[in-house]
């Protein structure tokens, strides 16, 4: 086994792929797409969240858009991934089993590497309370579920780089 493989759970493990094709890179449950040879973090999104196939829909934008989702399905690998990634950005749950989002959030915050890193909250909650919570427990801004690709696209635009236009602009993502 390479290297850059472990068996052990919650252990890095990274499955290269010839020419510029994008990489797996596992965490426990968690994955992420990454070209070979680039520094991840550049372009790294980190995107906490236990629904899957809200994950998988926001890997899909945010790869249209030159950036690397690291998905964590698990508040407890999204600390994990933490130790080894510097993201631009993390896009995180409110609402998870296990660890809630406002929780992770302070712990994120209470890394002093991470105190600065802009966080979004997303959730299926929009009340006003739900909302005030999260920015004041440290979050940069909040996003209500189910948004379209164009919400998140003017959402993360102070953030990372991504284009002003698109033709990701339909549908809503799910809940």
């Amino acid at each position: 086994m390479p290297a850059d493989q472990r068996s052990s759970a919650g252990v890095l493990q990274a499955e290269c792929k010839p020419g510029n094709r994008p990489s797996l890179l596992q965490y426990g449950g968690s994955r992420a797409s990454v070209p070979p040879g680039e520094a991840m973090s550049r372009s790294a999104v980190l995107v906490v969240d236990d629904e899957i196939s809200y994950t998988g829909v926001v890997q899909e934008i945010l790869s249209t858009y030159g950036l690397n989702a690291v998905i964590s399905h698990r508040a407890e690998d999204a600390l994990a991934i933490l130790d080894s990634l510097r993201p631009r950005l993390i896009l995180l749950d409110m609402m998870m089993p296990e660890m809630d989002g406002l929780t992770l959030l302070r712990a994120i915050r209470a890394r002093p590497a991470f105190r600065e890193t802009p966080v979004i909250m997303v959730s299926a909650k929009v009340m006003p309370d739900e909302r005030q919570a999260a920015l004041e427990a440290g979050a940069t801004d909040f996003l209500a579920k189910p948004f379209r690709a164009r919400e998140l696209r003017a959402a993360i635009r102070p953030f990372v780089p991504v284009p002003t236009t698109g033709t990701l602009n339909q549908g809503s993502l799910p809940r």
